[in-house]
């Protein structure tokens, strides 16, 4: 194998606070994967992130237009309150891909077949917070970092607070932690697995 690792940064940590009777301050984590030359963001926060994010973006000399692929683990508002900021992106979610208004559907990796985005980046499904939850296995030079959306919400052991099928959260959650060195959960900082 004669290429580079990916590079994993997140730029806006998530946050869950309960606030009041059914009430949160919520956000989702933000990451920013660079490889071979490409800028891959995960998810986009919540709609009072805005600001944040194109901060975030612009310390690092990017802008929304200088990002290639936009992954989205699930379509929680709190995760992609900020699409409209990524026009030029390419959107990638459980059922595909988008640009602009071109949608193409890949079927077989709605059934469960692996999506390599490159040798570094494996996008996988997730489901169980979610029936359309997907997580990045990503390789670096630290190990393989998994950025899982709500599969963890900030630790590796914790309660979800929403959960479509709990034995699939549970089994997901498993195999993630089998198959990663690092998780990136939707609404903390990353976290190392113990083996």
């Amino acid at each position: 194998m004669n290429y580079e690792l990916a590079q994993v940064k997140i730029l806006l940590k998530g946050y869950f606070k309960i606030v009041g009777l059914r009430q949160a301050r919520i956000s989702s984590t933000v990451t920013l994967i660079k490889d071979n030359k490409k800028n891959i963001l995960v998810d986009t926060g919540s709609l009072g992130t805005k600001t944040a994010l194109l901060k975030a973006l612009k310390n690092i000399g990017l802008t929304p237009n200088k990002i290639d692929y936009l992954i989205i683990t699930h379509y929680h508002p709190d995760h992609v309150g900020n699409l409209n900021l990524f026009p030029k992106t390419t959107i990638i979610d459980i059922w595909g891909s988008q640009k602009n208004d071109v949608y193409q559907v890949d079927v077989n990796f709605y059934l469960g077949k692996k999506f390599n985005l490159s040798e570094n980046i494996k996008i996988i499904k997730t489901p169980g917070h979610t029936k359309d939850s997907l997580s990045v296995l990503v390789k670096t030079k630290e190990g393989i970092v998994a950025v899982c959306g709500d599969l963890f919400v900030k630790r590796k052991k914790e309660k979800v607070w929403i959960v479509d099928r709990k034995f699939l959260l549970k089994w997901n959650r498993a195999k993630i932690l089998k198959m990663a060195d690092y998780v990136i959960p939707g609404h903390g900082d990353i976290f190392k697995v113990d083996r």
